[in-house]
């Protein structure tokens, strides 16, 4: 069997001491600072994510709202007897969807050429 020198075992000792004193270091920062940060950076992506996700379904909101008050106007103007030929060219300036003069008069009107 074959002993260790003095001077072996010190530096075997030492290097112990050193290594667990590393781990117990990383272990504190991961502990006390990488897991917060962590924890904190999660919450601010939700929080982005929320504010994007509102920003989308207002935007389609919007975009509803406009489309009613459009109809809301076209149907006023067609109980003013404000109708004409040109109505289609007011009702395409802002719609998605174009019309065509010829097949938007019996969308948009009645049997009797007036707007509902």
């Amino acid at each position: 069997m074959t002993t260790r020198s003095v001077r072996t075992q010190l530096l075997v000792g030492i290097g112990g001491v050193v290594m667990l004193t590393v781990l117990l270091f990383a272990s504190a920062v991961w502990r006390l600072i990488l897991r917060p940060a962590e924890d904190e950076l999660a919450a601010r992506d939700m929080r982005y994510a929320a504010t994007a996700a509102s920003a989308q379904v207002r935007g389609l909101v919007e975009g509803v709202e406009h489309i009613v008050e459009r109809e809301v106007g076209l149907r006023r103007m067609g109980k003013g007897s404000c109708h004409g030929l040109n109505i289609v060219q007011n009702y395409n300036s802002s719609r998605l969807l174009k019309f065509k003069p010829s097949t938007a008069l019996p969308i948009l009107g009645d049997p009797y050429g007036a707007l509902r």
